[in-house]
């Protein structure tokens, strides 16, 4: 466990790319626009999901909590919709990213380390971080007790049936242990929150396949051979996404009040 926090405070989740430890906010905007020109849209959507999934439930706070928030950005995007957003990230130079992008300060405490209230939060947030923990059991009956009743526990996680894991099986480069140490589908991780008294209530699949990766393989086709590349590779990932064998998928249930 202390070798993973040592892991991850170093250099956060971003251990194989170009925003590996900086610290300028412009560069980090500048990098995530080219690499992912895809992500605003999917944090925004992400954001109206629970919007749309907490509607209704009057007695829902607007406190949310983001473990593994990154640069900040659906920390962000919450905020911008009237959340009171506590974060927990490990790695340095995302925390003072996040705090340059909203002001906002992470905590660099673990999830397993992290104390408050039980029933304290109306959503909490795991994107890209649950593939991370030693122990998810753990993790997801903690974050059941933090949630109020009817609560969201919004998750993303690489999804372990994705085209390119079935083509390339070992070689998909979501199998990259220290770094990823579980592995899910839909159905396993639908159980797991189960198990905890969280009901499945939304299921979604989405690629975002970094720029980079054409860039570097592709790079004879010049920028507007890699443009039209990059175009007609993401509505491949649209397709695989409909066919829920897309790259990650979001997972989001409700905390069903116990009897």
């Amino acid at each position: 466990m202390v070798y993973l926090q040592d892991f991850y405070s170093e250099s956060g989740f971003r251990r194989d790319n170009s925003l590996q430890k900086t610290q300028d906010f412009d560069s980090v905007v500048e990098l995530v626009q080219k690499e992912y020109p895809r992500l605003p849209a999917y944090n925004t959507k992400v954001i109206e999901t629970i919007l749309k999934l907490t509607e209704g439930h009057k007695l829902l706070n607007r406190n949310l909590l983001d473990v593994g928030s990154g640069y900040g950005y659906l920390s962000t995007e919450a905020v911008q919709h009237g959340y009171d957003v506590t974060a927990l990230e490990l790695g340095a130079a995302e925390r003072i990213i996040s705090e340059q992008m909203i002001g906002l300060s992470p905590l660099p405490v673990p999830f397993e380390d992290f104390e408050t209230d039980l029933d304290s939060f109306s959503v909490i947030l795991m994107t890209q971080v649950l593939e991370h923990a030693h122990d998810v059991d753990l993790w997801i009956s903690k974050a059941s007790n933090l949630l109020t009743n009817d609560g969201i526990l919004a998750i993303a996680v690489p999804n372990f049936r994705n085209i390119f894991r079935m083509i390339i099986q070992e070689n998909d480069p979501f199998i990259c242990p220290p770094a990823h140490l579980n592995f899910f589908t839909a159905k396993n991780l639908s159980l797991l929150l189960q198990k905890h008294g969280l009901k499945t209530h939304d299921l979604q699949y989405q690629s975002m396949m970094p720029f980079s990766t054409f860039e570097k393989r592709l790079s004879g086709l010049g920028t507007k051979g890699l443009s039209a590349a990059y175009g007609m590779a993401t509505y491949a990932q649209e397709v695989f996404d409909i066919l829920h064998i897309g790259m990650v998928i979001n997972i989001y249930a409700r905390k069903i009040e116990a009897p």
